[in-house]
C-alpha cells in the first residue's frame, strides 16, 4: 500500500472512530484519553487543512464551517485534552496532515493530487456530521 493510501485510510479511520464516541454518548466516560485527544488534533488539523483547500480554491468556504462543527462536537466529549489543537489546526494551514507518530505529511505531494485529498477530506466531515444528525 502506497503512503498516500494509507494516509487517507488513516483519516477514514479516525472519522470513524470520531463518529462513533459522538454517537455513543454513554461511552464517553469510558473512552481511552489517548484516542479522545487524537481525534481532537485530527479534527484541528482538518480546520486548518480544509481552510488551505479553501484558500487553493479547491472547496467552498462552508467547509471550513463544517469542519469546525465537527470539532465541536468532538470538544463536547467530556475529558478531551484540546491543549495541542493549536498547533494541529496550524499544521493543517500549511497544508500538511499531522500524522499520529507526529510527522507531517504535504498534500500537495499526495498521490491523489490536492485537489482530490480536498474533496475527499470535506467528504469526510460531511459523512461525519451526518451520522452525528442522524442519531
Amino acid at each position: 500500500m502506497d503512503e498516500q493510501s494509507n494516509m487517507n485510510k488513516k483519516m477514514s479511520a479516525i472519522l470513524m472512530a470520531a463518529s462513533t464516541i459522538v454517537l455513543a454518548a454513554p461511552a464517553h466516560a469510558q473512552a481511552d484519553p489517548a484516542a479522545l485527544k487524537g481525534m481532537y488534533d485530527m479534527s484541528r488539523n482538518v480546520v486548518g487543512l480544509t481552510s488551505y483547500c479553501v484558500g487553493k480554491g479547491f472547496l467552498k468556504a462552508d467547509s471550513v464551517k463544517n469542519a469546525r462543527k465537527m470539532v465541536g462536537l468532538i470538544a463536547e466529549i467530556p475529558g478531551v485534552d484540546t491543549s495541542a489543537g493549536e498547533a494541529s489546526e496550524t499544521s493543517g494551514l500549511r497544508g500538511n496532515v499531522l500524522m499520529p507518530d507526529g510527522k507531517e505529511e504535504g498534500i500537495e505531494s499526495s498521490k491523489l493530487g490536492a485537489r482530490q485529498w480536498c474533496k475527499d477530506a470535506a467528504q469526510g466531515v460531511s459523512n461525519f456530521l451526518k451520522s452525528a444528525a442522524a442519531s
